[in-house]
């Protein structure tokens, strides 16, 4: 396993990594102190960053936290880091 990434609330679709991450690393998920599954990142990710847990397609919630922070701007694959690239915010 080449790090960790936090899932915050089980019904998030994305979670932060805790260490900058490269493409194809292995990470370990983590929830309520104990581990809920594995992911492949497909991109580079900053520490601190959200990567998706799920394949989000455009126009999709982004749910953190187990709250709205936002709408998919486009599809977003499994592993991929979520930012502001590829995510607006709504008004609520």
């Amino acid at each position: 396993m080449d790090g960790k990434l936090l899932v915050m609330n089980s019904k998030d679709n994305v979670g932060m990594v805790l260490q900058d991450t490269e493409v194809d690393n292995q990470l370990m998920m983590v929830r309520d102190g104990g581990e809920v599954g594995n992911i492949s990142v497909i991109s580079e990710i900053d520490i601190y960053h959200k990567v998706a847990l799920q394949d989000i397609q455009k126009e999709d919630e982004i749910i953190k936290y187990g709250e709205l922070i936002g709408v998919a701007s486009k599809d977003i694959k499994k592993g991929e880091h979520v930012h502001v690239n590829n995510i607006r915010s709504v008004k609520v």
